[in-house]
């Protein structure tokens, strides 16, 4: 539930530790945050680095303060004209074109511990840069 975006670590104008790279943190649950974390250097004559972050609360509501529910939410959007959340015939199509041979020849599954972030092979998946997973 949580996607965290690290980006490139920059270059450190200041000697000792390499500075860590700043981060889009999204918590994707019923409350949806995303949060920056910038590293930036604390005011004053010494050179220290620290994390600041900037939370911000996603959840969108309607004008009673409630959240709309998926579909209460399309079907608003249908009445005012709006079809960003709508998938077009051709965007479909090419969907069924990707999907229909995984769900034809479905891959192994990789079994895992309970309680874990996954399969060892599911560390591949963000190439070199890796994951970064906190503590399960």
């Amino acid at each position: 539930r949580t996607v965290t975006l690290t980006f490139r670590t920059p270059p450190s104008p200041f000697p000792g530790d390499p500075p860590q790279p700043d981060q889009l943190v999204l918590e994707l649950t019923e409350t949806p945050v995303a949060t920056l974390v910038l590293n930036v250097k604390r005011p004053g004559p010494d050179t220290t680095v620290e994390s600041l972050g900037a939370a911000l609360e996603l959840a969108r509501t309607d004008h009673e303060d409630e959240a709309l529910d998926a579909y209460e939410r399309l079907l608003l959007d249908v009445m005012r004209g709006d079809q960003t959340l709508f998938a077009r015939a051709d965007e479909v199509d090419r969907l069924w074109q990707i999907c229909q041979p995984v769900l034809d020849h479905p891959p192994s599954v990789h079994g895992y511990q309970k309680g874990s972030w996954g399969p060892d092979p599911a560390l591949m998946l963000p190439g070199p840069r890796g994951w970064r997973l906190p503590d399960a």
